[in-house]
């Protein structure tokens, strides 16, 4: 694991920069995801390989 980018602060979720790469849902299921905002939080606490 790396270290996180910033080891001594804790941020909220909204914070974090939202992905800019669309889903790749197939419909029906896209357009239900069609909206939604995802902030990936692994990079900002330097998780690299987790899941």
């Amino acid at each position: 694991m790396h270290p996180p980018t910033n080891p001594s602060s804790a941020i909220t979720a909204v914070e974090a920069q939202p992905r800019v790469k669309p889903s790749n849902f197939p419909e029906p299921f896209a357009a239900r995801m069609r909206g939604r905002t995802i902030r990936p939080l692994g990079e900002v606490f330097g998780l690299r390989n987790f899941g």
